[in-house]
């Protein structure tokens, strides 16, 4: 059977321990966003659900996570996170979409 090899990509020292920091500091302040530290440690290891009534400013499950981890891996990985995106709609009036 032919068996195919990938490249072994070399990853710098120093980008390791970037990832590892920022990754220990969305830990962080998602930990300190609950109201109660149990809770919290259900939701991580145990992947239970949660609400708004679990977190401290009680903002929506949704919202908490786009703005806690995934708006700051996005930024991590180098990308812009753009809000409001102009397209051309088919009657050719700009539209704003969200």
């Amino acid at each position: 059977m032919l068996q195919t090899r990938l490249p072994v990509t070399r990853i710098a020292p120093e980008k390791k321990e970037n990832l590892d920091k920022a990754l220990r500091q969305i830990y962080q302040e998602v930990r300190g966003k609950f109201k109660i530290f149990g809770r919290f440690q259900d939701v991580l290891v145990k992947s239970s659900n949660y609400s708004s009534g679990d977190l401290r400013d009680e903002q929506s499950p949704e919202e908490f996570v786009k703005r806690n981890i995934i708006g700051p891996l996005i930024n991590l990985i180098g990308y812009m996170i753009v809000p409001e995106t102009l397209l051309p709609s088919p009657s050719m009036h700009a539209c704003i979409c969200t």
